[in-house]
């Protein structure tokens, strides 16, 4: 049966009450309904009735492959599409609705294919989207995306408590009510502008700043070494001083007190010294203190200092030629302080630039060197600038240096306390010099301890 064509007039089946058109089998019947079909309008009802469970009440089926047009919609009195169903199988329930849209709208759809959005709900106020095409997951609030999510990233643009729990007055975008759990890893590479956190696998934490400088967070650094004399007869321990004006290592301890648990300074009676690991750089208290006298009995005028041995030496790139007097040094950005002490090596030509010194009319490339005593130093020799051109290796602060007569009678006290900035695998222990003379010094007790402030 063929009821009306293209081109054809519309056809009118039946009244609104008389049956308009029976078929056997009730593959087709319009009842006492009035239905009427003129053109692309119908106006009344239809409705149709399946007797089983087995039959489909209404089949629509696409003639071909056009993905671009509806199999059926339902408009609203402005054709504005309220519902449709796509012949690719998209359905969309919706109000002013567009399936290529990224803002607020008021529809729900599920579908894939040409439609790009494969589930999406939404309110006057809200609106969620499942992207087809970016693989994206979308809520918008009026105007603005406040979560994204795809396979690589996670975007918020607004506050979020993760764990339950209220959120604070003063939280900042993200508040976390439970732990924190870190996968361990290594690392990070450095985005200026922004810091960052991770755990290795020693079971550090540590905490990167946006210029790429990595600061330990885990835990405490410290360490200590003491000696105190403990044998009858024999209370006090002899330090070597082998020259005049040059600063000796004391070497005289005996225990390693308490350390962090890290071993991220670790103490040694056998190099007597103090030695940060390679991740133990940071903002350091440094203290030493003892009872000392000078061997033999005679006073003299010696000088107790901290020494910094640099893991990483400061390269001497010049250094003033023979009989010139003082004697200059250059090394660039050296950062050293007038009254900071150095020991110079490895120069070559010039021996006298090699040695104990004191740091005067320093300059940011330059400096000059003075001996241990205030006198000025002379050049030997014409600087050899081949290599290698000599080194700053040990740093000795100007705030850590004790200068005094020491009695060879009575004990005195020698004690210094300041803060200083240590690098990573930086080597930290006490040294004294005899401005007077040769005569060693005798130690009656000493402690040395570092305990790390910063981060």
């Amino acid at each position: 049966m063929n009821l009306g064509a293209k081109n054809h007039s519309p056809i009118t089946l039946g009244t609104n009450t008389a049956t308009a058109l029976s078929l056997s089998n009730q593959e087709l019947s319009l009842g006492d309904k009035f239905v009427q079909i003129a053109g692309d309008t119908m106006v009344g009802t239809l409705q149709i009735d399946v007797n089983t469970a087995g039959e489909e009440a209404l089949i629509l089926k696409s003639g071909d492959d056009d993905t671009t047009s509806n199999l059926l919609e339902c408009r609203a009195s402005n054709d504005d599409v309220l519902t449709s169903i796509a012949a690719d199988g998209a359905v969309f329930a919706s109000g002013a609705f567009d399936q290529n849209a990224t803002t607020v709208g008021t529809y729900v759809g599920v579908g894939d294919g040409t439609p790009r959005l494969m589930f999406s709900a939404g309110v006057a106020a809200t609106n969620w989207q499942i992207d087809n095409l970016s693989g994206t997951f979308r809520w918008f609030l009026p105007g603005a995306l406040k979560f994204s999510l795809s396979a690589t990233l996670a975007t918020f643009s607004t506050d979020m408590v993760v764990g339950g729990g209220s959120q604070q007055t003063n939280a900042t975008t993200l508040q976390l009510s439970e732990g924190w759990t870190f996968k361990e890893s290594s690392a990070p590479t450095a985005d200026d502008g922004y810091a960052k956190m991770w755990t290795e696998t020693n079971n550090e934490l540590f905490y990167q700043s946006g210029d790429g400088a990595t600061h330990l967070l885990h835990g405490d650094a410290f360490s200590n070494i003491w000696y105190h004399g403990s044998t009858t007869g024999t209370m006090t321990v002899d330090v070597t001083i082998a020259a005049q004006n040059a600063l000796a290592l004391i070497n005289s301890f005996t225990v390693v007190g308490n350390e962090d648990d890290l071993a991220n300074v670790v103490g040694s009676t056998s190099t007597n010294n103090l030695t940060l690991s390679a991740i133990g750089g940071g903002e350091y208290e440094i203290s030493f203190h003892g009872s000392v006298t000078a061997t033999g009995g005679a006073d003299k005028n010696m000088m107790i200092a901290l020494g910094i041995t640099l893991a990483t030496p400061k390269d001497i790139t010049d250094v003033t030629d023979n009989l010139v007097t003082p004697i200059v040094i250059t090394s660039t950005a050296h950062g050293l302080e007038n009254g900071d002490m150095v020991e110079i090596v490895g120069v070559l030509g010039n021996d006298a630039a090699n040695g104990s010194f004191i740091v005067s009319s320093k300059a940011d490339d330059t400096f000059e060197i003075i001996d241990l005593s205030g006198g000025a130093t002379t050049g030997d020799g014409d600087f050899n600038q081949g290599s290698p051109t000599g080194d700053v290796t040990i740093l000795y602060p100007g705030n850590m240096i004790v200068q005094r007569a020491v009695r060879g009678a009575d004990l005195g006290a020698i004690s210094a306390t300041g803060v200083h900035i240590l690098a990573n695998s930086d080597a930290i222990a006490v040294y004294v010099a005899n401005l007077s003379g040769t005569t060693n010094l005798t130690v009656a007790a000493i402690s040395f301890d570092a305990f790390r402030i910063g981060d």
